[in-house]
């Protein structure tokens, strides 16, 4: 479980589970090989999948969310035409000028405002990562941070087979995961989230055969 719980570093699990630092990464390269324990280990995060309720879609939709998120999810902008004698001093204040509509007078006013909360889509929801709310002299300002577009699109294209592994995936002698070198391929053009969905299908299904025992 401590190996899960690291996120896979087998020294460290070897190390919380008693071994000699020394001789930790070596002794976790041996048991990572194991079958019983790799069968375990799967074992372990079937399980935790299975009480979170994860699956592959989960994660997929999640990463959509975040990589095809638009500004214009969260802020909209433009200019507003206010009738003349409805125009406050804010209004004439602010006006870019007046213009004339069917023999009536217009101010000119640019906005920009922030999408409430509950007008938030489930998906623009999800690809923010915190909002602050600063006073300052003249107000409160309201910051929004997104999770990282390139972070998720990279596991977009993982996920959708658009990088080829240059080294092969595998422990190390000091028990951690070999980090694998991605090279990008050409990908098949995708339009919307549920084409993206569907042509992941078959990673999805491959996902779930590597795990059923022989």
């Amino acid at each position: 479980m401590e190996f899960i719980k690291n996120g896979g570093n087998g020294t460290k699990a070897a190390m919380f589970a008693g071994y000699a630092d020394k001789s930790a990464g070596q002794m976790a390269n041996k048991l990572l090989k194991n079958p019983k324990i790799i069968q375990w280990v799967e074992h372990l995060r079937g399980k935790i999948e299975d009480e979170l309720n994860l699956s592959f879609e989960a994660v997929a939709k999640e990463f959509a969310a975040i990589g095809f998120c638009k500004v214009t999810d969260f802020v909209r902008w433009g200019r507003r035409l206010v009738p003349k004698e409805k125009a406050d001093s804010q209004v004439v204040k602010d006006s870019m000028g007046i213009v004339e509509l069917k023999g009536r007078e217009f101010y000119q006013v640019e906005y920009m405002e922030v999408i409430e909360s509950d007008d938030l889509t489930p998906e623009a929801a999800a690809a923010i990562e915190e909002i602050k709310l600063t006073p300052t002299r003249y107000g409160q300002t309201l910051s929004i941070r997104m999770h990282s577009k390139e972070t998720a699109l990279a596991n977009i294209a993982k996920m959708h087979g658009w990088f080829e592994i240059e080294s092969p995936a595998g422990v190390g002698p000091d028990g951690q995961p070999i980090q694998n070198n991605f090279v990008m391929i050409a990908p098949a053009p995708v339009t919307s989230v549920e084409e993206w969905l569907k042509k992941i299908q078959p990673l999805k299904e491959a996902n779930q055969n590597a795990k059923r025992p022989d």
